[in-house]
């Protein structure tokens, strides 16, 4: 598995591509600023309780599922880093 296949961000994208959703769509389904999202899906900000709430409602999913990605992908980092 890379690097990027542990990033939430990975599902997320998959998440958008299945929806046929543009960044700025989810953006205003979660109602968050754009620049927010945009970094988000980058992997270059984690999701935090609030958007892994977001995320749910906006993928039909859980909070959990977003927030166990997240975990992961910090182990997964923390790991590599030793």
């Amino acid at each position: 598995m890379t690097r990027e296949q542990r990033d939430p961000s990975h599902y997320i994208r998959q998440y958008l591509e299945a929806k046929g959703w543009t960044q700025a769509q989810l953006a205003e389904s979660m109602k968050r600023p754009l620049r927010e999202i945009s970094e988000i899906v980058a992997g270059h900000r984690d999701i935090t309780p609030e958007i892994a709430s977001g995320l749910a409602r906006a993928f039909d999913t859980t909070q959990a599922y977003w927030m166990n990605q997240q975990i992961y992908a910090d182990l997964m980092q923390a790991a590599a880093d030793d």
